[in-house]
């Protein structure tokens, strides 16, 4: 009797399933789709074959947005750097044979790169947008960039939100840090919001004592601030929000290609020294 493949068990459930939800949904879905499908036992080497994500691509060029240190900024010698340019060359490396990283500092014009076919993909510090998935695929996320609860190290009794009750604790103004400390104080009793513009004093106040607790976006905080030495974060990432690279939907072997590397550079630690050279 003839074996079928779980691939083609696959591609037939996505035939399916095009058919049953429609086309409309397919077209802001194929590729995330594709990427559940690449992670069933055994198909993950044959749909990246079928697509041609597992050949080295001649050339690739990746943008960033220089704009935005320690992610990616340009240095008086006129270098581009940063854990975001890092990560751009790194999967240019593994990808092709002639990698680019430019830089591109308007999210319109890395878009509009993106669609013109001037730029492959962008790594610029996105995060999920419903609203532009028709033209263009989200990688799964490289860096968890969501609000998370900060305390001195000398602490023991504050491990999860319930525990900031009766606490005060200082937030950055108008963040999503602040969006879930007042969530959180919503259910529970006594605990002081306090919000703060100036990120370095509100780390001082924590590792200090002077503040239960800090809810603070990982982005916020200054690399190499002297007062991270004496805190941790507790219950990250209240809220997830992974910075994720933009592919045009156009080029399903990228997309795929790119998804593999960083589950590689994630699981070869690629990803967390970087994270310690530009960002602790």
């Amino acid at each position: 009797m003839r074996r079928v493949s779980p691939l083609g068990i696959a591609v037939a459930l996505l035939l399916f399933s095009m058919a049953v939800i429609g086309c409309d949904w397919w077209a802001s879905h194929d590729l995330e789709t594709l990427e559940v499908v690449r992670h069933l036992p055994m198909a993950g080497p044959r749909l990246e074959r079928w697509f041609g994500a597992d050949v080295k691509r001649a050339e690739v060029t990746f943008a960033v947005d220089a704009s935005y240190p320690p992610f990616a900024f340009v240095q008086q010698d006129g270098a581009l750097v940063g854990f975001e340019s890092d990560l751009a060359t790194e999967l240019g490396n593994r990808l092709s044979d002639r990698p680019r990283v430019v830089n591109m500092d308007a999210a319109d014009a890395l878009r509009d790169a993106l669609a013109a076919k001037k730029i492959d993909a962008i790594i610029a510090g996105l995060s999920y947008t419903p609203e532009v998935t028709r033209e263009v695929a989200y990688s799964e996320g490289y860096y968890e960039a969501g609000p998370g609860i900060l305390v001195s190290n000398s602490r023991s009794d504050i491990l999860s939100e319930r525990d900031l009750a009766g606490k005060k604790v200082v937030v950055e103004t108008g963040s999503l840090g602040e969006e879930e400390a007042r969530r959180v104080q919503r259910g529970l009793s006594g605990m002081e919001v306090i919000p703060m513009d100036d990120v370095d004093r509100m780390l001082a106040l924590v590792a200090g004592g002077e503040a239960g607790a800090a809810i603070l976006d990982r982005p916020s905080i200054p690399a190499g601030s002297p007062s991270m030495a004496t805190l941790h974060f507790v219950a990250f990432p209240l809220r997830s929000v992974p910075y994720v690279i933009a592919v045009s939907r156009r080029d399903p072997a990228l997309f795929l290609a790119i998804d593999r590397e960083v589950e590689a550079m994630r699981a070869d630690g690629a990803l967390d020294r970087l994270d310690a050279k530009w960002l602790r």
